[in-house]
């Protein structure tokens, strides 16, 4: 996919922005895969941001809008085996 929009600078998958997210945090964290950023919260308390809190994030994120699709396009999956798996 990534070769069809090269032209267009704009234009990038959402694992290669998601590789992008992930290999700035552990620059700025210094590399090291125990390393931690803190990260100050509104209420003047710090919060812990760890590579594996960023991972899970990113996988919620790829995999929520193919579960919300899934189910309208269950039915022409299904129609597609049984159509496929008839024998004349």
């Amino acid at each position: 996919m990534f070769l069809y929009n090269s032209s267009i600078q704009s234009l990038s998958t959402l694992q290669y922005e998601l590789m992008k997210i992930l290999q700035t945090s552990s620059m700025s964290m210094g590399g090291g895969s125990a390393a931690s950023a803190f990260v100050d919260s509104q209420s003047g308390q710090s919060e812990r941001v760890t590579p594996t809190s960023i991972r899970a994030t990113m996988t919620i994120v790829a995999s929520v809008p193919i579960i919300m699709v899934y189910p309208f396009l269950q039915k022409y999956f299904v129609k597609g085996l049984t159509l496929g798996g008839v024998k004349e």
